[in-house]
């Protein structure tokens, strides 16, 4: 087992990246976006299958057909989605365990990981409502405001214009203050067993003695990893540009381009999100472990076995 101390800015980052980047992780991560990458290559997929059916109908003023297989298409693509959102949740799930075992230096078994975490899908899709419910009754009140104070142009627009950049302030404000409170609320489902509504209190128990330091440390974490985001995107838009270049030069038709080009988007912005997922997850199961020693004395007993161990009994000599 890991040393559990209180971690410094540099140590947080670190045991981030070492979470992620190690055999267990990859082999999580890599059997996930697998199985990710084919759901949504499913769904498009079947936007090429049927979508010109589609706009053939629509052209012939066959309007029966037209809807029937809009229908359908919207069907399969809704399944396909909810099957990308299970898989999705199962990977948030496991990743989060396989991170905190790796953090605690403790033994992974994969198989055994990924099945246990199958009960806590309905836990995790009621913690989505309960986070959605939340962002969903600020941005009512958001818009309902903007829509208030674009109507007070008419009396003052300076006065308007004032209260909508207040708003904007507010909403980002308030985004970010849910953020920071949240960021260890997976963590506690999955390392404490705790239901959805206790999880999302738990992590606000935590984050609340060290919200400023977690906040600052969250801010800087997203700055690097957005700009981490944006350069494994730029690496994988090289080839796809190569190829639509060429395509260009060689007088492709505009069927190909429409074809490649949500091809071209899903290679560009799939492996920059699982990046983004992965390191995001990794860092939130730091921040959970480092609140839970910092605020509880979590590892302290072990702190203490350890430095017990280490006086030397009489007639020993001294541990080095």
């Amino acid at each position: 087992m890991t040393e559990l101390r209180p971690m410094t800015l540099g140590t947080i980052f670190d045991r981030t990246i070492k979470a992620v980047f190690n055999k267990d992780a990859m082999k999580i991560i890599g059997i996930f976006s697998g199985l990710i990458i084919a759901g949504i290559g499913g769904i498009i997929g079947i936007s090429f299958w049927i979508g010109p059916s589609i706009w053939s109908n629509f052209l012939d003023g066959a309007f029966a057909g037209t809807i029937l297989n809009g229908i359908a298409m919207i069907a399969v693509a809704v399944i396909l989605g909810f099957i990308v959102l299970l898989i999705y949740i199962v990977y948030v799930l496991t990743a989060s365990d396989v991170f905190s075992k790796r953090f605690l230096q403790q033994p992974i078994l994969l198989r055994k990981t990924i099945f246990s975490k199958l009960r806590l899908i309905p836990r995790y899709l009621f913690y989505l409502l309960l986070i959605s419910i939340l962002y969903g009754v600020f941005f009512a009140l958001y818009f309902l405001s903007i829509f208030a104070l674009s109507r007070l142009a008419e009396i003052s627009p300076v006065l308007s214009m004032l209260g909508i950049i207040g708003a904007v302030v507010v909403l980002g404000g308030f985004m970010t203050l849910l953020q920071t409170f949240l960021c260890p609320a997976v963590p506690c489902m999955v390392v404490e067993n705790h239901g959805a509504w206790k999880s999302i209190m738990r992590s606000f128990k935590l984050i609340k003695p060290n919200f400023f330091r977690v906040l600052g440390v969250s801010f800087l974490f997203q700055i690097i990893l957005t700009a981490l985001m944006y350069f494994v995107m730029f690496l994988f838009a090289i080839p796809f540009s190569i190829f639509m270049a060429i395509s260009a030069s060689q007088g492709a038709p505009s069927d190909t381009w429409l074809m490649m080009m949500p091809i071209m988007l899903a290679a560009m912005y799939i492996p920059a999100i699982i990046v983004h997922e992965s390191l995001s997850h990794a860092f939130n199961v730091v921040i959970f472990y480092n609140q839970k020693i910092k605020t509880e004395g979590y590892g302290a007993e072990q702190l203490a076995e350890s430095f017990i161990s280490s006086i030397p009994h009489e007639g020993e000599p001294p541990v080095s």
